[in-house]
């Protein structure tokens, strides 16, 4: 595979093939191959895989997203303020898409290689699959009213305890215990580094166990079983379900349980596509 430095040299040969003009940054914006760094940051990352250093290149691949960073708006203020780049706005827009392509490749590669290195959880996932991990789904104030009420207790058609719903509750208990359990672990983790690949199996197996505690086999399924028993109790003596004050109190807990639910899926999903 052609290195880095080539691939970025065939793209900007293909601009300016295809428009008639230098790139950019040769023209219009001087500083941008100069105060950019691009060049350089490709060479750099271009040397580490030669030689197999990949303890560098995590580092060498953050300073290229910097430098292609500045690239690119800088190729952008040069569209805006010279009109001949404008007519070739597609151009510039391929040129930057490719770029993007390489940084995503050299990223991909810097997570394949960097083994037990020691990273923190905000870095390997981002702060804000962190912040959806260690946010507190169950302190919603539906949540603790559907599952604390002592209603839930009461058979609606004969009015007398009930044992099946005393059965959900102490399994909504268990659920919410091994949820905060885990919840206080992963907020633990704030700040602090660990090796690499140990960390990433942890929090999948972590995300994966807040997960269940609130889907189908957990909170979900038991807000769903205590509903459809409560349903046909009132069945019993005519009366809707989706009338009651129950029913309300269900809705409104479901809501942020579902919510939960979803954040904890996207972040469990960008946690399959990070290499381990």
């Amino acid at each position: 595979m052609a290195s880095y430095s080539d691939q970025w040299k065939e793209i900007k040969k293909t601009f300016e093939k295809d428009t008639g003009k230098k790139k950019p940054g040769e023209t219009v914006m001087g500083f941008i191959k100069k105060g950019s760094g691009l060049e350089k940051s490709l060479a750099a990352v271009d040397a580490i895989i030669k030689d197999k250093k990949w303890d560098e290149l995590v580092v060498a691949q953050k300073n290229l997203t910097k430098s292609i960073t500045t690239w690119i708006e800088a190729a952008k203020a040069a569209m805006n303020k010279d009109a001949g780049y404008k007519n070739y706005e597609v151009n510039v827009n391929a040129m930057i898409n490719r770029l993007r392509g390489l940084a995503d490749e050299i990223s991909d590669l810097a997570k394949h290689h960097a083994g037990d290195q020691s990273v923190s959880l905000e870095e390997l996932i981002g702060k804000a699959n962190f912040a959806l991990i260690c946010k507190p789904i169950l302190a919603d104030a539906a949540i603790k009213a559907f599952f604390s009420t002592q209603k839930l207790f009461v058979n609606a058609a004969t009015s007398a305890q009930d044992r099946e719903l005393l059965g959900f509750y102490s399994d909504g208990q268990a659920r919410i215990k091994d949820y905060n359990t885990h919840l206080k672990d992963m907020t633990s983790l704030k700040g602090k580094v660990a090796a690499r690949t140990e960390l990433l199996k942890y929090t999948k197996a972590k995300v994966g166990d807040m997960l269940d505690a609130i889907g189908k086999n957990g909170l979900l399924g038991i807000l769903a079983g205590y509903s459809i028993h409560q349903a046909k109790a009132l069945k019993e003596i005519n009366k809707k379900y989706s009338d009651t004050p129950f029913a309300k109190l269900a809705q409104k807990a479901s809501a942020p349980l579902n919510a939960g639910f979803d954040s904890l899926t996207k972040v469990e999903l960008f946690l399959d596509n990070i290499k381990g």
